[in-house]
């Protein structure tokens, strides 16, 4: 019997499919063995939430949120991205909230100036599964 194109794809296809089948069980029972614990993972996203959104301004704790100021926005655009790469150090965090502009600050005569203010808690999903 000869076998056609299509028949010798799905006979490789197959014969790949049942050798790989053991090798995904065994990634998935080597995953569950090496997890990290719960609160090493924290306090590692919270550090480096807190080095990164430290870069960028004025930064304030409150609990589990992290909130930093930038009063005086020179590039927009620049600072767009600064906060961009600083929520890219918190993985599955929480955007509280976002300004940036200038009707961002409460302070009376800074309607004037772009300021830019982010509050993040970077704890919400490692929160969210306990």
């Amino acid at each position: 019997m000869k076998l056609n194109h299509l028949q010798w794809s799905g006979v490789v296809f197959l014969t790949l499919g049942t050798l790989l089948l053991p090798l995904s069980g065994y990634n998935l029972y080597s995953a569950h063995l090496s997890k990290v614990s719960s609160d090493r993972v924290a306090q590692t996203v919270l550090s480096s939430c807190k080095r990164e959104m430290g870069q960028m301004g004025r930064l304030t704790i409150s609990g589990s949120i992290l909130s930093v100021t930038v009063d005086d926005v020179a590039d927009p655009q620049a600072a767009l991205a600064d906060a961009t790469y600083a929520l890219a150090a918190c993985p599955a965090s929480t955007i509280e909230t976002f300004c940036l502009g200038r009707g961002c600050s409460n302070e009376l005569g800074a309607e004037r100036k772009i300021t830019m203010s982010l509050r993040v808690n970077p704890l919400s999903a490692l929160q969210a599964g306990n």
